[in-house]
């Protein structure tokens, strides 16, 4: 079968925004009046859809599904049977008004929108931020958890935030977690800092805290930013960088307050029972990326299966409950990672990915997580 005849038609359901169905240029993306920042209606209507409810449940259709500003109020099956009800109800008067903007969706599939919790938007001049933001929203993805937007500071990504919510770029709703440590501020440095620029942060808007290394992961700082965020609603997003998984490895972590742990760093050190730090060759450069992508593989090697499997895991399950933490692996891009060569050739990329980003994979030292040149 042919990629184009095999090709799923997906219509996520937009709650901040009308549908994007067709990508527009740029003065038409900032144009408040234009047709695709139309909405929301106080009645929206899609139909003869195939749902698929994320509960797990088979797909199932054609269906009508009928939004009222930003919420769903009903889904309404059009089978045959289910139209000779509503040709009753019609007869009967009981038909409700006609909504004010119709979306004919025979053939497409709606699903709930796909939440991006690990994101970076690294805009730049060959890569700008309405080709990122429609990439998120063709796939379906109607939020994301945006740990930096571009080279912004903390009030820049949240004048984004604001921009979007109010309909004014066409993009996934946003939630900014800036890093912690960016820039000469010494209150990064100490607990009684920590807590001043927590405070500053939720102010300004700011939704989180994205962790990586020190001076974050320094146990007192740590549990300033933890203790801080939490007494204001805010997540606190951890990176466990090999420079500071000891002591701060990801049961002690999750425990402090980490409201997610990043990538797959930090889970074997937790189970060491006869080091406490892993065994490292006597070359090896924590700034060199080959070198530090082989061995924090390789610390799984050196992990207590037994404690890994068993008081591990029990202790991040325990905390799941408690507090809510959540593991993010980040699956995609290190299976993309094993194989490069399969992953680059994938048939979407001709139609649909900038040859800058597909540079940006190959083997070069310059580039982030490009390390195949060794």
């Amino acid at each position: 079968m042919k990629a184009a005849e095999a090709k799923i038609r997906t219509l996520p359901i937009l709650l901040s925004c009308a549908m994007t169905l067709i990508a527009a240029p740029r003065a038409c993306a900032q144009n408040a009046n234009g047709a695709e920042q139309a909405g929301p209606y106080e009645a929206l209507e899609i139909r003869d859809v195939t749902v698929i409810d994320g509960s797990g449940a088979p797909a199932f259709g054609p269906a009508n599904i009928g939004i009222k500003g930003n919420r769903i109020e009903w889904v309404r099956t059009v089978d045959a049977l289910s139209r000779a009800r509503r040709e009753e109800e019609k007869a009967s008067g009981k038909e409700a008004r006609q909504p004010d903007r119709i979306i004919e969706g025979k053939g497409m599939y709606v699903l709930p929108g796909l939440i991006d919790v690990h994101i970076h938007i690294n805009e730049g001049k060959d890569v700008p931020t309405e080709y990122i933001y429609k990439l998120l929203l063709g796939h379906g993805v109607t939020a994301v958890r945006a740990f930096n937007v571009g080279h912004e500071d903390p009030k820049g990504m949240v004048a984004e935030k604001k921009k979007i919510a109010a309909n004014q770029i066409i993009a996934p709703r946003m939630y900014v977690y800036p890093f912690w440590g960016r820039g000469d501020d010494p209150r990064y440095l100490s607990p009684e800092g920590a807590r001043q620029i927590i405070d500053e942060w939720h102010a300004l808007g700011v939704d989180g805290i994205k962790v990586i290394g020190k001076p974050g992961l320094w146990p007192d700082v740590f549990h300033a930013i933890a203790d801080a965020a939490g007494k204001r609603g805010m997540g606190v997003a951890v990176h466990i960088g090999q420079d500071g998984v000891y002591p701060m490895n990801a049961v002690r972590v999750a425990q402090e307050g980490a409201s997610t742990i990043e990538h797959h760093y930090g889970y074997p050190e937790s189970s060491f029972t006869t080091r406490t730090i892993q065994d490292l060759p006597p070359n090896y450069n924590y700034s060199s990326e080959p070198d530090r992508f082989l061995e924090t593989g390789r610390a799984w090697l050196q992990a207590d299966l037994d404690k890994l499997h068993g008081a591990v895991i029990q202790s991040l399950l325990d905390t799941m409950r408690r507090t809510g933490f959540v593991m993010v692996p980040t699956f995609s891009i290190y299976e993309a990672n094993r194989d490069v060569t399969r992953a680059a050739n994938l048939p979407w990329h001709s139609a649909y990915t900038l040859p800058v980003v597909m540079d940006s994979f190959l083997p070069n030292p310059a580039h982030h997580a490009s390390y195949f040149y060794e």
